[in-house]
């Protein structure tokens, strides 16, 4: 019985920190690892350093209104796989919903491998994408994607600033075309 509870709580826990649609963490669950990673230990003024990048797809709306959604929800899931392989073990990548995500870098608190990491978020959404269904031969589609970072303690100090900071840094390198 007691491994029957285990299981069961193990999966509900899963429930309700995961994105059902991409296997992602989602909302609930990024906030609970900021909060996490910006209270310092015992004995330290501050928590380690990490970095916070704001992804926003740029052409999902046209991918969604031209293919449909269900081609939507596989490219949601496609995006998701390509950040993950980008990423380290450690690494987050939650969806807070439509076609926003979050990356949390733990442990880079230095503005070159923050750069190196939004080069390779750039070209693996650049690719076109492989599992959508039902498109004419030849049609090639791609989303792209709009980067904004935030940086663990240098630019906030709490969850929902840091949010906000990366936010307004991806809306400024969002090209005007894709707003």
């Amino acid at each position: 019985e007691i491994g029957e509870l285990a299981h069961n709580f193990h999966r509900m826990r899963h429930s309700l920190f995961t994105d059902p649609l991409t296997g992602a963490s989602n909302r609930s669950a990024l906030q609970h690892i900021l909060s996490t990673l910006t209270r310092p230990l015992p004995g330290q003024s501050t928590a380690a350093p990490f970095a916070l990048l704001f992804v926003d797809l740029n052409r999902f709306k046209p991918l969604n209104d031209q293919w449909g959604h269900d081609n939507g929800d596989l490219a949601l899931a496609e995006v998701t796989v390509r950040l993950r392989n980008l990423l380290r073990p450690d690494d987050v990548v939650a969806r807070l919903g439509g076609d926003e995500f979050v990356i949390i870098l733990r442990g880079v608190g230095d503005e070159e491998q923050v750069q190196a990491v939004r080069l390779k978020i750039d070209h693996a959404l650049q690719q076109p994408l492989t599992t959508l269904q039902g498109l004419p031969a030849g049609e090639i589609v791609t989303v792209g994607a709009s980067v904004g970072q935030a940086l663990y303690p240098r630019d906030a100090q709490d969850p929902q600033s840091l949010l906000k900071q990366a936010d307004q840094d991806m809306y400024r390198n969002k090209a005007p075309s894709v707003r």
